[in-house]
């Protein structure tokens, strides 16, 4: 298990480690410890969750933070100070799978890999499904007929290629 670069994406990955570390500016951060596959090996990331409060009318680091948590299965009673004691507290999921987002960044001159998302597998859009009115609106005079119906031909002609 290395801490060798891999190719940045989405991997799936488990938390196997968490705890409360220290920013370089002092303050209180979460930290997980992911461990994912890619290129035949088993890898870990460290993924650094900030409590700092955001700005006014644009997402805070605190509230990405919480969103990452929720992912991991930490529960709405979940208890922060506990988050200190590692996967012996219970607060997340060790079990759960998840997506991570891998991408590189460079920082103070150093170039480096990390996390940069924590989501739901298959991501997010699901989750805001619309209700049949908003998506009947939307689909509205939207047909796909002339595409499947091409696409047909072709899985036709596919077939009629393919000797056995």
């Amino acid at each position: 298990m290395g801490d060798v670069v891999v190719k940045d994406g989405t991997y799936r990955a488990k938390v196997i480690d968490y705890g409360v570390g220290e920013t370089q500016g002092g303050s209180a951060q979460l930290i997980i410890m992911f461990e994912f596959e890619a290129e035949g090996a088993k890898h870990r990331r460290m993924w650094f969750g900030s409590l700092k409060e955001g700005q006014e009318g644009k997402k805070s680091a605190r509230e990405v933070t919480a969103a990452a948590l929720a992912v991991c299965g930490f529960r709405l009673d979940g208890d922060l100070g506990a988050f200190a004691d590692g996967p012996a507290s219970g607060q997340l999921d060790l079990n759960k799978e998840v997506d991570i987002v891998l991408g590189t960044e460079t920082y103070n001159g150093k170039t480096n890999q990390k996390i940069k998302w924590v989501n739901e597998i298959g991501g997010g859009a699901f989750r805001e499904r619309l209700s049949k009115g908003e998506a009947t609106q939307k689909l509205q005079g939207i047909s796909l007929k002339g595409e499947l119906m091409a696409l047909g031909k072709t899985k036709a002609k596919e077939s009629e290629e393919v000797p056995f």
